[in-house]
């Protein structure tokens, strides 16, 4: 999980800079919850984006949005990693809409 926050992150860094570090910081979170370092491998890039980020966000912003992550659950941070630029789409939303084209009904939900 804290790899996919982290991979998202990465793609999210130049264009929504306070997203990625929200997800960034979700997942320094729930590794350090685990005690799951983040594998040196992916240090670079982990590296490369929240320079990215901090750079358009400045050090305030940067630190803002630290601060705003810290303080996220997990299930809110999965829903950010969830959202679609613009809209605030959601899979969920994903789900009804390809259920009400199939006719058949949401997973978990009865017809």
């Amino acid at each position: 999980m804290a790899a996919m926050l982290e991979a998202l992150a990465g793609a999210l860094s130049q264009g929504e800079p306070a997203r990625a570090v929200r997800l960034y910081g979700a997942s320094a979170r729930l590794r350090r919850t685990l005690g799951v370092p983040l594998p040196a491998n992916d240090w670079e890039d982990y590296a490369r984006g929240t320079a990215t980020a901090r750079a358009l966000l400045g050090d305030a912003g940067f630190a803002a949005m630290q601060a705003v992550s810290e303080a996220m659950s997990l299930e809110q941070a999965i829903t950010e990693a969830l959202e679609i630029e613009g809209g605030g789409t959601t899979s969920g939303d994903y789900l009804s809409t390809s259920a009400s084209l199939s006719g058949r009904p949401e997973p978990g939900r009865r017809a």
